[in-house]
């Protein structure tokens, strides 16, 4: 379902249950989406509009990543993760976000970067049925132009193909190992998706009517 002929995209029989407009106490996010979709730029835009706080597993994990004195790139990041999830827990990434969102004073609370199943299920356990889960995507163009610009992590250095090639072990890995990245995985058990093609402003005006709804506003 397209609404407003904006990009964004979401069932339709997930909104049934608000025609009674049934005010939602708190409301819990969390935020998967292919490389460079706009999952931060979504949180930002729900923190303008709402009491809202915007957590994110990458920050944990380049946290960890620091104090094995390695660098930020992308390879180290994963590696990084992937052992976390070997040694401490698929979930664990996710974990210590719930475990800080859930001593803030939030309407809407959001845990971003969801790479593997574990961390999906590890934010069910910590908030449940108040848990709703969304995908960002866009077009691999357009996102490849963005990483180009926000010269994150070296993307700016890797070629089209050789961006695409990162993205795809990280989507779809051929390993049978729970505990590597698994975006694929994670976005087929989103409830809505959000499809950034256009300008901030669509974005902005999907995003925050889409909140609004689950909130029952």
């Amino acid at each position: 379902m397209v609404a407003g002929g904006l990009n964004c995209c979401w069932p339709a029989k997930r909104f049934y249950a608000f025609s009674g407009k049934t005010k939602v106490m708190a409301l819990y996010l969390g935020v998967t989406g292919t490389f460079a979709s706009g999952k931060n730029t979504f949180g930002d835009l729900i923190k303008k509009h709402f009491k809202a706080e915007f957590l994110g597993t990458a920050d944990v994990l380049r946290e960890e990543t620091a104090a094995r004195g390695l660098g930020l790139e992308r390879p180290n990041l994963v590696r990084v993760a992937n052992d976390l999830r070997a040694t401490r827990g698929h979930g664990y990434l996710a974990e210590k976000c719930a475990e800080k969102l859930k001593t803030m004073d939030v309407e809407v609370g959001m845990v971003s970067d969801l790479r593997n199943v574990g961390e999906i299920e590890a934010l069910r356990k910590a908030f449940g049925k108040d848990l709703k889960l969304i995908a960002i995507d866009s077009d691999k163009s357009v996102r490849y132009a963005r990483a180009k610009s926000r010269k994150r992590w070296g993307e700016d250095f890797l070629s089209f193909e050789e961006w695409a090639a990162a993205e795809e072990k990280e989507l779809h890995p051929k390993t049978d190992d729970p505990s590597v990245q698994n975006i694929g995985a994670c976005m087929a058990l989103t409830d809505y998706t959000i499809y950034n093609n256009g300008s901030i402003e669509e974005l902005e005006k999907a995003s925050v009517e889409l909140v609004r709804r689950l909130l029952g506003n």
